[in-house]
């Protein structure tokens, strides 16, 4: 009976562990695909098509970018005539996932201006993890310490 738990929960985890290295590299291959909803409702069908009169403004960030009517509302909405603005924001995110989603972005936009918005109050936290086992509890430290390398946990 033991050997058949045993059998069945490496199965389990091996299979766990595939699923994992399989999301993470269609997350690391093409984040948008990830993010497609969030760009079909930040931005026009008219933002979204090659537009050569206007110059092109990508603009990436968290929530703060990537709330509808923000600040990227009231630019589109005073320099509509110049530029074409294209909100490539995600709520939730921060400077690393933005680097793997703007690394296809750019390419397939090519803006002449690109702004990446920043919040120091938690943006800069995915960047370096404070692993502390005495005040943090352990849940939190395994997810930080897994996020390091798998950037699609901060996905789910």
């Amino acid at each position: 009976m033991e050997k058949k738990v045993l059998k069945f929960l490496s199965y389990l985890i091996f299979l766990l562990v595939s699923c994992l290295l399989l999301f993470e590299g269609c997350f690391r291959l093409v984040p948008s695909l990830f993010y497609k909803v969030d760009s079909i409702y930040l931005n026009s069908d008219q933002d979204l098509v090659s537009n050569s009169e206007k110059k092109t403004v990508l603009i990436a960030g968290d929530s703060f970018s990537g709330f509808k009517d923000g600040y990227v509302s009231v630019l589109r909405d005073k320099l509509n005539e110049e530029y074409r603005f294209i909100n490539t924001a995600m709520a939730g995110t921060g400077i690393i996932e933005a680097n793997l989603h703007s690394q296809q972005t750019i390419p397939q936009f090519q803006p002449d201006i690109f702004i990446y918005q920043l919040y120091v109050g938690n943006d800069l936290v995915d960047i370096s993890h404070r692993y502390d086992y005495n005040k943090v509890a352990f849940i939190r430290n395994l997810y930080w310490i897994l996020s390091d390398y798998f950037r699609s946990l901060k996905y789910l």
